[in-house]
């Protein structure tokens, strides 16, 4: 962890540089404890929330494609401030990351292997899933949020024959 501070500082003091911009406000933490969030920024508190076990898992790995990530956002919320129409992961959050050498996209497979999320991904939570048919012939499945959605009201599409979606049984 040590190690970590001093790179999450290096990084900090360089991207200021960079940009021009003050990120002495910016902190980190542990908190992300989840199977979908690999980290997550958090303009309110300017702090980083980071997953411990993947982190030390995979420290090189989790430094370079999700630390950097984080900043990448730090660094957009403090050179655009709140603007409705620039989006988590559109143009200028992909500039910051080539300069960062950080592919701008809104996931990554670095992590796929992971002893930490298979083990949390076992003790999760299976959904129900419920087969639907169109007029095309195709089988579509859809989980049990989705399949409690049309039952309130709500129409899929097939993506291919544009016809709606009906029920055929529960898997």
């Amino acid at each position: 962890m040590k190690k970590l501070k001093e790179n999450f500082e290096v990084l900090k003091r360089k991207v200021e540089k960079e940009f021009s911009i003050d990120l002495s406000d910016l902190t980190y933490d542990f908190e992300v404890d989840s199977i979908r969030v690999l980290g997550q920024f958090s303009k309110k508190d300017m702090k980083i929330s980071l997953n411990k076990w993947l982190y030390n898992e995979k420290p090189e790995d989790y430094f370079e494609y999700v630390v950097k990530h984080e900043m990448a956002h730090a660094i957009v919320n403090e050179i655009y401030g709140y603007n409705p129409f620039i989006k988590p992961h559109g143009r200028e959050f992909k500039r910051v990351c080539r300069v960062l050498g950080i592919p701008g996209t809104a996931t990554t497979d670095k992590f796929s292997d992971s002893e930490y999320l298979k083990v949390k991904k076992s003790k999760s939570r299976k959904r129900k899933e419920y087969e639907y048919t169109c007029n095309c012939g195709r089988k579509h499945i859809l989980t049990s949020i989705r399949h409690n959605r049309v039952k309130k009201g709500t129409n899929y599409i097939c993506t291919e024959c544009r016809s709606r979606l009906k029920f055929v049984k529960e898997l």
